[in-house]
């Protein structure tokens, strides 16, 4: 198994931050004691460690590019996720009508209307890609 380059960074830091709540607690038990006149229950906290430099090139995760279609459009993961995501959409809302047409909560006459509702958006959303005679 190998580390993250940011590994050794990370745990100075932390070492950073304990070492500060240490003093932290010091301080705040140091003024209970004065506030109650008795001598503090924690002793001295150790010195703060000092941060690292940091890294001259920070690393960077490279995505990457999408490829393109022979149209010129891009496709890629997102795209892929938005295709997916409505196509599971689309399926989910006509097995929700088919299932509202047989509990009988949709009359003849709305199931008309959005019958031509459905064809007039799918005929608008095919325009762009019918081809031109």
């Amino acid at each position: 198994m190998t580390s993250h380059p940011d590994y050794p960074a990370l745990e100075a830091r932390l070492d950073f931050v304990h070492a500060r709540l240490l003093e932290l607690h010091g301080r705040v038990a140091s003024l209970e004691a004065q506030l109650h006149g008795r001598a503090p229950w924690i002793s001295s906290p150790p010195p703060p460690r000092t941060l690292p430099p940091a890294p001259a090139q920070p690393v960077i995760a490279t995505v990457p590019a999408p490829q393109q279609l022979d149209d010129g459009t891009e496709h890629g993961p997102v795209r892929l996720l938005a295709i997916t995501g409505g196509s599971a959409l689309l399926l989910g809302l006509g097995c929700f009508v088919v299932y509202a047409i047989e509990q009988d909560w949709l009359a003849p006459s709305i199931r008309f209307v959005l019958a031509a509702i459905a064809s007039a958006l799918l005929t608008l959303a095919a325009w762009p890609i019918a081809p031109a005679t």
